[in-house]
């Protein structure tokens, strides 16, 4: 029997996954480059724009690695992808838009994004995934008894 990620069709698992992975890093190196070409040109010092900016890379990055982590199992549902491509953009705008306008802002204040996104994007990302019909691609029943 044939496991899931196994397939007759397109490249073998293994060479599936370093694409995917080279493609994960290619897209967040042109994230990263984009906003830190942003922040050498607006206004502002060295050191408050490493802060703003670069608080900004860093903790985008661990907020969206860990729902990536998370959601796995819906990772071939397009309506996901979809979903959480909007809410970053969503997020990257929002935080632009502050980091512009506020005068002071500590690398601490990032951490209150976290209470907030991470049950917005697990309501928003599952809604996509359900109103797309995907099912969820379990490796085992471990979650199922969650």
């Amino acid at each position: 029997m044939k496991s899931p990620a196994s397939s007759d069709y397109g490249p073998p698992p293994i060479a599936r996954r370093i694409r995917d992975l080279t493609l994960y890093l290619l897209i967040a190196i042109a994230v990263a480059v984009a906003i830190v070409w942003y922040a050498y040109t607006s206004d502002g010092t060295g050191s408050e724009s490493i802060s703003r900016w670069g608080g900004l890379i860093v903790n985008t990055a661990i907020l969206y690695g860990y729902v990536l982590k998370e959601s796995r199992s819906f990772w071939h549902a397009w309506g996901f992808w979809l979903a959480l491509i909007s809410v970053l953009s969503l997020h990257t705008l929002v935080f632009m838009l502050i980091l512009q306008h506020v005068v002071h802002w500590s690398v601490l204040w990032f951490l209150f994004m976290y209470p907030i996104e991470i049950p917005g994007l697990a309501i928003v990302c599952d809604w996509a995934v359900h109103v797309t019909g995907a099912k969820p691609r379990y490796k085992t029943n471990a979650r199922h008894d969650r």
